[in-house]
Formats: structure tokens, sequence, C-alpha cells
């Protein structure tokens, strides 16, 4: 019995077909995303605000308010005071690739310590937040 003949295969069109469809999708997802905002080294944080929804006036409620997001801003308040208080507002940056022995292990030591006085000022943040009701 004779064997069914088969066409080749077109191989070529495949390998250029794949990196012309991956350029276009790699071209259309990078304009999706936002562009980086802008802040000046020397800009001062805000705290961020929103304004309160008003009550209800055909019920008569009063805006609920969540005590826990009342309390993780306190802690957060409290956590950014204690670092103030060591001199400490953001974490030191990594040791810069071009920077020799000594700079490193500076650079490194300036993290570890703004990391441990981060746990302690966390931990006592934590210690003084409003105990968690039913405890």
């Amino acid at each position: 019995m004779p064997q069914p003949r088969v066409a080749p295969r077109v191989l070529g069109r495949r390998p250029l077909a794949l990196p012309a469809l991956a350029a276009l999708v790699l071209a259309l997802v990078s304009g999706c995303g936002s562009p980086l905002a802008e802040v000046p080294d020397d800009a001062e944080p805000r705290q961020a605000t929103s304004s309160t929804p008003s009550p209800d006036e055909s019920s008569g409620d009063a805006p609920a308010t969540d005590p826990a997001l009342d309390d993780s801003a306190s802690v957060t308040r409290r956590i950014t005071d204690c670092l103030a208080r060591w001199g400490l507002g953001e974490r030191p940056p990594a040791p810069a690739a071009t920077a020799d022995e000594e700079e490193r292990s500076e650079a490194i030591r300036l993290g570890q310590q703004y990391d441990e006085t981060l746990t302690t000022c966390s931990a006592e943040a934590m210690s003084t937040a409003a105990p968690v009701p039913g405890s």
C-alpha cells in the first residue's frame, strides 16, 4: 500500500512571526503603565487626607469610623516619632556598586542599625496601641 504524501512544513515563517508578535505585544502593553511621579529630593512628606462622608440626612445617622484605621494611623505616627527621636527618617541607601570595601561595610552597618531601630520602635508602638476588644 502506498504511503500518502505529506506536504513539507514551511518552517521559515514561524520563527519570524514570533518575534514580530512579541514586539507588537510589548509595544501595546508598554503604553498601559502610568508614568512615575517625579518627587524632588527635598520634598516634605505629607499626611494623606480624605474627606469624610457627610451623614445621611434622611436617616440622621453619623458616619461610622473604623477604630482599626484610627489605631493603625496612631501606630504609624508613633513609629515615625520614635525614628525621629533617633534622628532617622528614611532607610539609608544601599551601598553603591562602585564603593570600596570600607564604604560598603559602613552602608551595611547603617542599614542594619536602621532596621534594628525600626524593629524597636515598631515594638514600642504596637505595645502602646489600644488593646484588641475581647482580649
